[in-house]
């Protein structure tokens, strides 16, 4: 029971650290490649912009 708390309690704090990671994507991507903020999802999609991989963990 102890162990099986420990490891939600390392989810329940793993979660909002990945989307947060996840969420700086689009800013960093707007000012390293100078793309209006808008348009950062839609140009990744296209392959238009890069980012550095290794940064964000892939």
């Amino acid at each position: 029971m102890n162990r099986t708390l420990t490891v939600v309690k390392l989810l329940v704090l793993a979660v909002p650290v990945a989307a947060a990671v996840r969420t700086t994507r689009n800013p960093y991507c707007s000012w390293k490649n100078d793309a209006p903020f808008s348009q950062v999802d839609h140009r990744l999609a296209q392959g238009a912009l890069s980012y550095d991989q290794t940064w964000f963990g892939r």
